[in-house]
């Protein structure tokens, strides 16, 4: 296929509009590996804290039976 000059302009639209729409996919990814570490962090967090309750459960059935 050959360009001519009057495909530039149009060549260049479709370059600018690939441009435009490789950033919004950038930003799109962005905003959900934002919300995916977001939500992974709740869980962790979540997780430790009832990991905490489940410890202290043991700890307390084994400081009675030791009694």
């Amino acid at each position: 296929m050959e360009t001519t000059m009057t495909d530039t302009p149009k060549l260049t639209d479709l370059a600018d509009q690939a441009k435009n729409n490789l950033g919004e996919m950038a930003q799109d990814t962005k905003e959900q590996v934002i919300a995916t570490v977001s939500k992974a962090k709740e869980q962790a967090h979540e997780a430790v804290e009832q990991t905490k309750l489940k410890a202290g459960e043991l700890f307390g059935q084994a400081k009675d039976q030791i009694q």
